[in-house]
């Protein structure tokens, strides 16, 4: 018996090792895929607490603390004025810094030890912004101490209190915004189901028939490689929107199984918003499909098609999370380009903001433009077999 799986064993060792191509990608894949992570996200860490030791101070109103002002350009910061719609800029990601909001008589105040507040306006939801706040509020604190000690200095005694200069965050994140952290990964799971759904039907109709010998006679019975391409890319495509449709649907009873008012009030998923979802998400199951059948044409074994779709899958996985850890932020390209369009979409859907109706369309355009690229493609290697 030990003989008999022994010569098993080694008859697909050697079928592996023929198979060299599949076998170089999947090592690649599998070697890299960890690092590859681990790079993007210690170098955005590291851009992170780059930004956060950066000497830049957003502000709004420095013309009404001329103190500040000084001590701001003795330790070297450079001032910025910040847009006069600064919640709005922080809502819709276009800042990268908090905003210190300034009171008018800010100098007066404090010299008359009344009390004074200062608001840093921040967004929980955008990491690039939360670090900044720190740096700022240890600039402030310096800024309070050396006050303090001039008072000092001056007349003898400190201020009554150094906290009258009183220090205020306000974060405008809203409540869908806490709902994206802890929900964060749905999207993930959504543009993955897209891909699943797809994925063994893809393989099956192409490299999986070429195996079976009857990719060769329906190639002979159908003359235009077009149709040949349309018919199996359509129901590839069907099968994925449906499994797309019910992955979706899911999530409406999954709901009443949650335990906790908080999770409930916060995972908002009912109608509207499984069919913004499904509207996104069908598109991408075509373009997936294009895809993994190009992938399947061009593919000699089923092992070498499913290491080249595992190489595609890390692609589709890397590319949101590229997005999300930019420090370039909201990007027009970002509206136009599959995967990374569905995912920004539907996240934005969960922190609570309107999806457009030229959200759906720039992404279903750019997912039926990429598809009909990879179906041309993919009948011109037809014709060439």
């Amino acid at each position: 018996m030990m003989n008999t799986i022994w010569i098993v064993c080694h008859k697909e060792l050697i079928e592996a090792y023929r198979d060299m191509r599949s076998l170089l990608i999947i090592t690649v894949v599998s070697v890299l895929a960890g690092p590859l992570l681990l790079l993007m996200l210690a170098n955005s860490l590291a851009s992170f607490e780059a930004r956060a030791e950066r000497n830049i101070v957003m502000v709004k109103g420095i013309e009404h603390a001329p103190s500040l002002a000084n001590y701001f350009a003795r330790d070297t910061a450079l001032v910025i004025t910040a847009p006069s719609d600064s919640v709005a800029a922080l809502e819709r990601n276009a800042l990268l810094d908090p905003v210190l909001m300034i009171p008018e008589g800010f100098d007066a105040k404090l010299n008359n030890e009344e009390a004074v507040e200062l608001q840093i306006l921040t967004n929980s939801a955008n990491a690039r912004v939360n670090a900044g706040v720190a740096r700022l509020k240890r600039k402030l604190s310096g800024y309070i101490a050396e006050k303090n000690n001039h008072h000092l200095v001056q007349y003898g005694v400190s201020f009554k209190s150094p906290l009258n200069l009183r220090i205020q965050d306000y974060d405008i994140a809203n409540r869908q915004a806490d709902a994206a952290k802890v929900f964060g990964m749905l999207p993930y799971f959504l543009v993955l189901a897209a891909l699943y759904g797809v994925w063994a039907v893809s393989l099956d109709i192409t490299v999986g028939e070429r195996e079976r010998g009857t990719l060769a006679p329906l190639m002979l019975a159908v003359k235009n490689t077009w149709s040949i391409v349309i018919g199996k890319w359509l129901a590839a495509t069907v099968i994925g929107a449906l499994i797309v449709v019910v992955a979706v649907i899911a999530f409406i009873p999954a709901q009443v199984m949650m335990s906790g008012e908080t999770l409930k009030s916060m995972f908002a998923f009912g109608r509207h918003e499984a069919i913004t979802c499904i509207l996104l998400l069908l598109p991408l199951s075509g373009f997936f499909s294009a895809v993994l059948i190009w992938v399947g044409v061009r593919s000699k074994t089923t092992k070498q098609a499913q290491a080249l779709a595992t190489g595609a899958l890390l692609v589709i996985t890397l590319m949101p999370l590229t997005m999300q850890i930019s420090e370039s932020g909201q990007q027009t390209y970002q509206n136009i380009m599959p995967v990374i369009a569905q995912h920004k979409h539907i996240m934005a859907m969960i922190k609570g903001d309107a999806v457009q109706l030229s959200d759906y369309l720039l992404a279903s355009a750019s997912s039926i433009g990429a598809t009909f690229i990879f179906m041309f493609y993919t009948q011109r290697l037809l014709k060439l077999k």
